[in-house]
Parts: structure tokens; sequence; C-alpha cells
């Protein structure tokens, strides 16, 4: 594009300056077919449309238009043939600049339209209205001066005789600066006046309704300068003036009331171009290029963390929708239901409690909230120790959430959610979209992101099952033996899982391994040697490990067998099981578990024990209260 723009530049401003007739056609319905199918249109409008639906919650069609902005700046500062005309002819130098603006707008105008037709084919809505239309666009075809001006500050007090040249605001230059000195130098005066304690009615009205403060201390040399391109200052001093604040050359405009009026509002146009000049430019400076080598980002020479997405306008794909990251779903068990039968302040008020802690605490593990819908809540994260430490600390929220008071003075009351949570952990690459999401409240389309992906439709299948079974493994020990009955996920005959504690697929575990061994936790692993004794007799856990962030122990078993998903028939997925335990409660299992040892070998009469978590079956297996697994 940046080709494709300079070569236009440069053939419009040499035809203006080879014939100084020359007029380009972009009115007739001709032109505008002629126009449609210049490369530079062409382009533009493909980047326009990839911006949109490749990044419209960012506004990302912004950011073509800004950067679109400054390349059209320099390319038309960097002519020499036109940049020797300023000092022969500034007069026909602006007009050249003038006209080759407008043919550019037109030609911005039609790529933008073409979106229009792409996202809406027939009466467009309000959403393609606002693209079509895009506010920022026309702000720029407006307000010339992005265009043509180089990059500066209002603080800098730019070289104004060139802003004139660029678009006729009914006042010539000189006018223009003896009025701005007249504005700043009698804000000036009158705010000396307030220091040394001698106000004059001007001066109090300036102070109650613009420097109630006084003038930042970091800024009193330019406050007044700044001050001076506000309309309504400007127009409160200049129709507040007194004969001593006249300048000679302006006594006569400024005392008849009618001329006063004209100038007034031509300097209000003049500072308000000024000002959206500034503000453009600041928007502008926000934006960094940056060059990639080998997938590492640099700024200059500087290597940018692996969060910073850049977005490529060079390539097919505007914006890598494309993340990777852990994503936690959470399923509350009867949620329906009992929003159902209990549809009154005390339920939403169990539900503000609830999902306090997204609000509290998800930040601290760099989670992110995605969703909150219909009984399931969706987090992602970018790492799988991560999002299993905040799996912990929602349930130990959960817990406490399950007594609340409706008012301080009430008696406490069962909160209507407590028949528990199920949780469905799964680690892969998901894609962020936008989607219109209603109208705010000042009118504007609302949209709102929401990531896709087969991990996260997978993921979701892991937060199924039966109401009201806790404990799911017991029954059916021949199948999955858990004699002290610390499970709360099985898959029973037909491959279908039920699960009540929490779940992973095998990519998170896999990633939360390596993490583990990575920042060197206390742990059990069994695959970092053949000679591993596990801490238990009874149970083959295929990772345990002490968490000190959030002072829990972490066990993770194999389920045996793998569900049969709809949609994921031949996918062949496995699935683990997660208890996370206070030490205490380690200790207690760990002290059953050998209890229970002791227990069936003197019912076998001493013959070896079949080790349970696998396929075998417990041989005089007793009969023992559940434990305070967490899961």
């Amino acid at each position: 594009m940046d080709r494709e723009l300079e070569k236009l530049v440069t053939r419009l401003v040499d035809h203006h300056l080879d014939d100084p007739h020359f007029r380009e056609d972009v009115t007739s319905p001709e032109a505008e077919q002629r126009l449609l199918g210049e490369r530079y249109v062409e382009i533009l409008a493909d980047l326009l449309v990839k911006a949109v639906s490749g990044g419209g919650i960012f506004k990302f069609e912004n950011v073509v238009w800004l950067l679109l902005s400054e390349r059209i700046a320099t390319t038309l500062n960097a002519h020499h043939r036109l940049s020797h005309l300023l000092a022969r002819d500034p007069v026909r130098y602006g007009r050249i600049k003038r006209l080759v603006l407008a043919s550019l707008g037109t030609r911005h105008r039609l790529a933008n339209a073409s979106l229009r037709q792409i996202f809406h084919r027939t009466k467009p809505g309000p959403w393609t209205e606002r693209v079509f239309v895009n506010p920022l666009l026309a702000m720029l075809c407006e307000n010339r001066l992005i265009d043509s001006e180089r990059p500066d500050s209002l603080y800098h007090r730019p070289n104004l005789r060139n802003v004139f040249l660029v678009k006729d605001y009914g006042l010539d230059p000189d006018s223009f600066l003896r009025l701005f000195d007249v504005v700043e130098q009698t804000l000036r005066r009158d705010y000396e006046d307030l220091e040394r304690g001698r106000p004059s009615v001007r001066s109090l009205y300036l102070q109650e309704a613009f420097l109630k403060d006084g003038p930042p201390p970091t800024a009193r040399e330019d406050w007044a300068h700044r001050l001076a391109h506000r309309e309504d200052v400007s127009r409160y001093v200049l129709f507040h003036l007194t004969s001593s604040d006249y300048p000679r050359e302006l006594k006569r405009d400024l005392t008849h009331l009618a001329r006063l009026r004209e100038l007034a509002r031509a300097y209000a146009v003049v500072t308000n171009d000024l000002l959206v000049w500034d503000f453009l430019n600041a928007l502008r400076s926000l934006i960094r290029e940056v060059r990639i080598e080998d997938g590492t980002t640099y700024l200059h020479d500087v290597v940018l963390s692996e969060r910073t997405v850049p977005i490529t306008l060079d390539r097919e794909n505007l914006y890598n929708h494309n993340r990777w990251g852990t994503y936690a779903l959470f399923d509350i068990i009867g949620f329906s239901r009992r929003t159902r039968e209990v549809l009154n302040e005390y339920a939403g008020l169990a539900i503000q409690n609830l999902f306090a802690i997204r609000r509290d605490r998800l930040g601290e593990f760099d989670g992110r909230p995605e969703s909150f819908e219909g009984d399931a809540v969706f987090e992602s994260f970018e790492r799988a120790i991560d999002a299993v430490r905040y799996v912990s600390v929602f349930y130990d929220h959960y817990e406490s959430q399950r007594v609340i008071k409706r008012r301080v003075y009430d008696s406490p009351m069962e909160s209507p959610f407590v028949d528990g949570i199920r949780v469905g952990l799964g680690t892969g690459e998901s894609a962020l979209i936008s989607i219109y999401q209603g109208t705010a409240l000042d009118g504007a389309p609302r949209e709102e992101f929401r990531r896709i992906g087969q991990v996260i439709n997978l993921t979701s299948r892991l937060t199924t099952g039966k109401a009201g079974e806790k404990y799911l493994m017991g029954p059916n020990p021949g199948r999955e033996p858990d004699p002290l009955r610390i499970f709360h996920a099985s898959i029973d005959a037909e491959g279908t899982l039920n699960n009540s504690g929490i779940v992973s697929l095998e990519s998170p575990f896999q990633e939360l391994r390596y993490q583990v061994r990575a920042e060197n936790l206390p742990r059990y692993d069994p695959e970092e040697t053949r000679d591993a004794k596990s801490p238990f007799q009874h149970y083959a856990f295929a990772l345990i490990y002490k968490d000190p962030v959030i002072d829990r122990m972490v066990l993770i078993r194999e389920i045996p067998h793998q569900p049969v998903f709809k949609g994921f028939e031949n996918q062949r997925v496995r699935c683990f099981e997660y208890l996370i335990l206070t030490e205490p409660d380690y200790r207690q299992l760990r002290s059953r578990d050998q209890s229970l040892k002791l227990a069936t070998r003197a019912a076998a009469g001493g013959r070896p024990v079949v080790q349970l978590g696998g396929e075998g079956t417990a041989r005089g297996r007793s009969p023992a209260e559940p434990g305070r697994a967490r899961g």
C-alpha cells in the first residue's frame, strides 16, 4: 500500500505542477468506476475488510486510517518539487495540497464504502452505517491538517501559516495570531492580578469558571497557550476586553460587535481544528511500528514481551486471533433448576456473592473472564498451573458462600446454589472473535469478545454428570475401584462421563507437569524415575505436588477408560481427575490409606494386596467414610 500511495501522490502532484488548470474528475459516475478499479483503492478496501472482520472490537480500521494519514503527510512533505514551490508561490502550494487531499479523500470514502456492500448488501443497519461513515475518517477528511502537516504539538507552537494554506478559514493567519496573542496575554495578566490580590470582575469569573485550582505546577509556562485554544474561554475573553487590551491593528474590529462575532467564530474554527490535530497526533504517536525476526518482536532493538501481538498489515491475516491457553469451565450443579425455583433478590445476592471471586482474584492468576451464560462460567489462563490455582481459590470461595445473610440483622440462610460445582480444564489453541451484543446506553452498537475452538467445545463436555451423586465411583469397584471413596468422576460402560469434581483433558495435565518441574515444586512424579515410590498403597496417581502459592496439595490421576463424547466419537480422549487438599487433609488421606492396607492384608490372610486405581480389584474392601478431598 505504501508503494501505491507514493505513486498516486507523486502522479497527482506532478499533474498539478505541470498543468495549472488540471482538475481530476472525482464526482462523475464514470470517475467512480475508474477510481474503484485503481490498485490503491483495491488494496485499501481489502485492508479495511480485514481490519473490520479481523479486529472489529479493537477498531483496527482506525489504526489503518491513522497510519495512512501519517504516510500521506510524509509523502506530501517529501515531494521535492512541491516543497520548492512553497517558497516561490505559497498560494499555489496550498491549492495543490488541497486538491490532492480532496482526490485522496474521495478514494478513501470509496474504499470504505466497500465495507457496506460486503457486510450488508441490502438496507444498511446501524452497525454497517457506523462502519460506512467511520467517524475518524470523517474527521480526517474534514480536518486536513493531519494529512498535510508534519507531526507537532500545541506545546511547541507550530508554524500556523502553513495551516491556512490547506484550508480556508475566512481569517488570515496574521489576524488569527494577533487574536491569539490577545487572548493568551489577557489570561496571563488576569491570573497575575489574582495572585497579587487585585482581581477584576473578569479575572474573578475566569477563576471561578476555568481556573479554580490555578494552572498545574508543571505547566505554568504554557497553560495560557493551551487554555487560549478553548472556545468557551476565548469567546468570554474576546467579548469582555477593555480598551487597554485592544492591540492597535485590531481595535476597529474588536470594538465593532458584528465584526467581533465573525472573528470569534472564525477563531473558534481554527482553534478547534488545531485541538483535533493535536489529539490525532497524540493518537498516532501511540502506534509503534515493530519488526518480527524469527518469531521475536522488536521495537527498534528492544525485544518485546511475548504477550505483544502485532497487527501485520502486509499479511493475509491482519491480526492473529489464535491464542494458546488453558480454559476452565465451571458448571454449577442445579443452577438452572434453582434459579427457576428461587427467582428473588436473595438468589441475586447469592449469585453476586458467588462470582465476586472473579472480580477479586481472577487477575491475580493472569486469568481473563470470558463469559457466564446459563449455568456455565468460562475463564481463560495463559498457564495451566495458574488455572489450577484459580480453581482451588474458586472452590474455597464457593464453600465460604454456602451460608449467607440477606441483610446484616437477618439470620444466616443457605445459598440456593450448594449442590456442587463441576470443572472442566482444557489446553489448546482458540480464536478470539467479536460479535454484536445489542446497543449500549448511548445508542452505539455494543460488541463483545467470544472465544471459539475445538478445545473449548471438548472441554465443555467434561462438565457433565448426574445431579445428586457426589461419590460416583464406589458402587462399581470392579470397574474403577475406590475403597476410600475419594474420587468424584467416573466413566460408565456406555462411555458417559459423570463428573462432580475437577476433570481435565490430557493437554493441561502434560503442560502442568512441565510447569511443576520448571518451578521445581515438591512433587511425586512416576515419570521422573522408574524407582519412584508412590505415597499411596491403594491408588495410582500420575502426579502429586505441593503448590506453595495456594498452600495446597494437588493429586492427579488418569481416569481408567476413555469417555465417548458426541461429535468426537472417533477421537481418543484421555481424562484426568484432580483432587486439591490442604496438607492436613492430605496427611489424613495417607493415614487412612495405610490403615486400609493393614485391614485388607489381615482380611486376605497376609496375601499381597492388588494396587487400586487401575484395572485391578480390591480384596477384602472395608467400608470407609468419604474423605475431605475437594474436586
